[in-house]
């Protein structure tokens, strides 16, 4: 009996360890969320109009390669720990039918370890989400564009995971070159007056490098920001299922308790009776 309660007191006290462990998690990934709240609004809005922009001009003046291998941009956590994440952003790529035939530029450190694991076609890997800044950012884009310019790849695509709510995160798929129109209740609302010279064409071309860049870097600070909350409701369920974990261990720690007090007096008035 009296190693039974030494492995429930021992337990008791490893769950406490992990409680305190995701409840630092929890509050660590909520003061962060605030940071990049602020950061999403403002890429939201400037992608936003990009968007609009580029919805405005004609498809044709954006030609795709043909038999080119499309690229994705795939974003996911730097780290683990935040529910089912990550893997949602795994299973989304795995599913694409040409998955076999893109190239990929997996961001976050373990988007980068997965895929190269796997075995996809890697053509670049950016190991960093939280730190990865519009600098280079705009690298990355200027290369692909200059890339799809060439007919070297096919169609751009990003993958991450939208920000909806602090509980509700959507994986979302956009293509970023050539500019998919623009569909919804801002579709339109922004019409560009293409000057006599230089052409359109020629207008656009030099200002796709910055639509890929912008876009791209909202997807980012879309997929950061719902890492982060993500993890903190992840935290949060494991702090809470920890609390119940260790109030039925000390319920079983007590009745054990009584149960060894009980046996004690039992076995102390059985001698008294017999002496």
């Amino acid at each position: 009996m009296g190693a039974d309660l030494r492995k429930l007191k021992k337990r008791i006290h490893s769950v406490e360890s992990t409680r305190h462990i995701t409840r630092a998690m929890q509050l660590v990934s909520a003061s962060k969320m605030k940071r990049a709240g602020e950061r999403l609004e403002r890429c939201r809005a400037y992608a936003g109009k990009l968007r609009q922009i580029f919805s405005s001009a004609e498809q044709t003046a954006f030609p795709c390669a043909k038999n080119a291998p499309p690229v994705y941009i795939v974003i996911a956590g730097d780290r683990g720990l935040a529910g089912g994440y990550n893997n949602a952003i795994y299973k989304a790529m795995a599913a694409r039918p040409d998955a076999a035939d893109a190239s990929l530029i997996p961001i976050g450190a373990r988007a980068v370890e997965y895929f190269t694991r796997h075995g996809y076609r890697i053509r670049e890997s950016i190991p960093g989400v939280e730190a990865l800044s519009l600098s280079e950012t705009a690298e990355t884009a200027r290369a692909l564009y200059g890339d799809y310019r060439a007919g070297r790849i096919g169609p751009v695509y990003v993958l991450y995971t939208a920000f909806r709510t602090a509980l509700t995160q959507e994986v979302t798929l956009r293509r970023l070159l050539p500019p998919e129109p623009e569909t919804g209740e801002d579709a339109g609302k922004v019409k560009v007056v293409t000057p006599p010279e230089p052409d359109a064409g020629t207008v656009f071309a030099a200002a796709l490098p910055e639509y890929v860049t912008g876009c791209l870097y909202h997807a980012v600070a879309e997929s950061y920001a719902s890492e982060l909350a993500a993890r903190r409701n992840a935290m949060e369920s494991a702090t809470k299922n920890a609390g119940e974990m260790i109030d039925s261990l000390n319920l079983s720690y007590n009745r054990a308790r009584q149960g060894a007090i009980t046996q004690e007096i039992t076995e102390i008035v059985g001698g008294a009776a017999e002496s």
